[in-house]
């Protein structure tokens, strides 16, 4: 255990042409650090040069906070890289990655990278920064991109801010595990989130919450966005988890799994229920909640069949084609179901504390269980 206040243990690049250094031989300001110190990896340099400098991890690591930073200016593109080739990191407390500062043509090209390879496990049990407000050059925090077909793993514990210029690179399975309740904030306008796998919950139940201005333009790349037992994704107004790459990937939502819509665009026709996943799988004792305020009324999706379904808040939320749930069916106070199509009740419990419509001749709500049906509220 440390008894001390953590001592801040300082790498510094500062000029030159660039080069490659392990972590366990690099020249650090008072040594090699443990987990007991605070780490800043920095290049500041003012000069009018070109330079790539490279951190590479060559054995396990643990440290206390963690900051990885470019202080840029003078012409010429100026690079900091961290790589993990394989090696697992945890920092106990605060991530923080950023980028700005530079003049000229060139000085487009001044990045901050962290990228982790296949092998390698990523443990936050902090909050994570990428990028700071009024950051003017670009910071990447995720898996490598090459060689090919990484898969590294991240485990994040705390928040995971997004601020300007501060993206990722989207290789990896990303595991949203704080146990309580994280938030995801994307304030990036430059670029959008992508992860690879998402897994909500993985070994703690968990409840995120994706916001921020730019909330809207957060995606899984390629893989599958999975909530699991007992987890809960909150997708507010302005809020979206899509798949970047069309019919790739599957949404998944386990049993007494969670997903709330707060939006009544963004995603699939009315609402911001995710789209562009080839397939949805939905469990019968998962629950889905659309809760937009009024005056933002939500069509609910009715392309697959609901385990448990919840209308909440001041909105008109209706159907307009056929809709099956085939568990609970709850309506809140001061919500509205508008039943314009067929919908087959099959569960057990229909809880009507708001308010059932129908404006057309096809509205026609059947009650279909196999088993005794209650109509309470």
């Amino acid at each position: 255990s440390c008894i001390a206040a953590p001592a801040t243990y300082t790498l510094l690049f500062s000029g030159g042409v660039g080069g490659a250094v392990n972590w366990s031989a690099a020249a650090w300001s008072l040594g090699v650090p443990t987990a007991c110190q605070d780490v800043e990896i920095i290049f500041a340099s003012t000069a009018d040069l070109t330079a790539t400098y490279v951190v590479n991890l060559d054995v396990p690591v643990t440290v206390n906070n963690l900051t990885i930073r470019g202080d840029y200016g003078g012409t010429g593109a100026k690079v900091l890289t961290m790589q993990t080739n394989g090696r697992s990191i945890t920092v106990l407390g605060n991530l923080h990655i950023s980028s700005t500062g530079g003049t000229g043509f060139a000085s487009a090209g001044n990045l901050v990278n962290f990228f982790a390879h296949t092998g390698s496990i990523v443990t936050i049990l902090g909050n994570t920064r990428i990028g700071n407000i009024g950051d003017t050059k670009t910071t990447r925090f995720g898996g490598a991109t090459s060689p090919a077909n990484q898969d590294p793993q991240f485990y994040f514990k705390g928040n995971i801010t997004f601020n300007d210029n501060g993206t990722t690179s989207f290789p990896g399975t990303y595991y949203f595990d704080g146990g309580a309740n994280q938030v995801l904030t994307n304030d990036c306008a430059s670029s959008s989130a992508r992860f690879g796998e998402v897994e909500i919950g993985k070994f703690k139940a968990t409840s995120l919450t994706v916001t921020g201005n730019y909330a809207f333009n957060t995606h899984a790349d390629t893989r599958n966005l999975v909530i699991n037992e007992g987890s809960t994704l909150v997708l507010p107004d302005n809020s979206a988890f899509n798949q970047f790459v069309p019919n790739r990937g599957a949404l998944i939502i386990k049993s007494n799994a969670t997903l709330k819509l707060g939006d009544n665009s963004g995603g699939l026709t009315g609402s911001n229920f995710p789209l562009n996943y080839s397939f949805i799988s939905i469990s019968k004792g998962s629950i889905v909640e659309y809760n937009s305020l009024a005056p933002n009324d939500q069509i609910i999706y009715t392309g697959l069949e609901y385990g448990n379904l919840v209308l909440s808040n001041s909105s008109r939320k209706y159907i307009n084609s056929q809709l099956t749930v085939n568990g609970n069916f709850t309506i809140n106070n001061g919500s509205t179901f508008g039943c314009e199509a067929l919908t087959l009740f099959n569960g057990s419990n229909f809880i009507n504390n708001g308010l059932v419509d129908g404006l057309n001749a096809n509205s026609d709500f059947r009650f279909y269980g196999n088993t005794p049906q209650v109509y309470s509220g």
